[in-house]
């Protein structure tokens, strides 16, 4: 799980706009790149497994909000 968090945190690119949003941004971000994969999979099981792996990181980054703005701010 960790190893996908530091993937992702990787290659966000958080606004200019502010410090305010990162966390939703961020949020956003995994949805989407999850959506991207997903739509390129014709597998239903492959599908299946993008999104409890999605749904696994979304519910650990709402949890741990500071840990990951931490490592998002670095």
């Amino acid at each position: 799980m960790k190893h996908l968090i530091s993937q992702l945190t990787k290659s966000f690119e958080p606004s200019k706009r502010g410090r305010v949003n990162t966390h939703d941004e961020f949020l956003v971000y995994i949805f989407q790149t999850y959506a991207g994969r997903m739509n390129v999979c014709r597998s239903e099981k492959l599908k299946n497994k993008y999104i409890k792996e999605r749904d696994s990181i979304l519910q650990y980054v709402v949890k741990n909000k500071t840990e990951v703005l931490k490592h998002i701010n670095r």
